[in-house]
């Protein structure tokens, strides 16, 4: 997605709206200690599968030859 690098933002310094430029931040890296992690790991490990369904109607369209 594409965004403008200068946005008019309010400066609490000028105490007005002035050019600032932006950057794009780039996400973090889960952390392995929330409770959403450890439950998938938990269910994960041993021999079970995977603890969500597989996602309806997305099947590849077969094309007839």
């Amino acid at each position: 997605m594409k965004r403008p690098r200068k946005v008019k933002r309010y400066c609490p310094h000028c105490k007005k709206h002035t050019i600032h430029d932006v950057d794009k931040i780039k996400k973090r890296k889960a952390s392995e200690l929330k409770q959403g992690q450890r439950r998938f790991r938990r269910v994960m490990r041993g021999y079970r599968g995977f603890p969500r369904p597989k996602p309806e109607g997305r099947e590849k369209k077969q094309v007839d030859e």
